[in-house]
């Protein structure tokens, strides 16, 4: 997984706590940084896409792609990326602006419409930086309300939203008639 040298730098990098190493899971979490996504980012985050909504490869690659051109991607106005201290991308949010959001004391706030999190880095506070530094963008724009939703059986991505203090507002299904 790493090489010798890329491993020597990071245990080197280990910081004591209370006299005691801390372990690497831990110096790489620490030091893991969010900030907004890059062009040379598109092939992690089409990567993590696609697992994140299965099926649509094509789409995603149209989409990162137009997020970057002069005419943007109606999908997303933000995204965040999640960077772990050896500069792999670990994690995103896409944040859109939404006037009609369920439950919702105001119109126009933003809403997450995408939040991965890479499977190997899961509950280790990743979703909780890239939630935090989106709700201070946020908080800068002046907004005081973040949107979100999941499907009612993803019952992690509910504790996840729960435990960073998103508050349920609504349960539906909805449905389509083809004609």
């Amino acid at each position: 997984m790493f090489s010798r040298g890329c491993f020597e730098a990071i245990n080197s990098y280990a910081k004591y706590k209370n006299n005691q190493y801390l372990s690497l899971e831990k110096v790489l979490f620490m030091n893991t940084t969010v900030r907004l996504i890059k062009k040379s980012d598109i092939e992690e985050w089409v990567r993590m896409r696609n697992l994140l909504w299965p099926g649509s490869p094509e789409d995603h690659i149209r989409e990162t792609n137009e997020f970057f051109s002069e005419k943007g991607f109606y999908g997303a106005v933000e995204v965040f990326v999640a960077e772990n201290p050896l500069g792999k991308v670990i994690g995103f949010v896409e944040l859109n602006i939404r006037s009609v959001v369920d439950g919702a004391a105001s119109g126009d706030i933003p809403y997450v419409e995408g939040w991965y999190v890479d499977e190997n880095h899961r509950n280790r506070g990743v979703g909780k930086l890239l939630i935090n530094e989106i709700s201070n963008w946020a908080v800068k724009k002046g907004y005081s309300e973040i949107g979100s939703d999941t499907e009612l059986d993803n019952n992690i991505s509910i504790q996840a939203h729960k435990a960073l203090g998103f508050k349920e507002a609504d349960r539906k299904i909805c449905f389509i008639k083809t004609l």
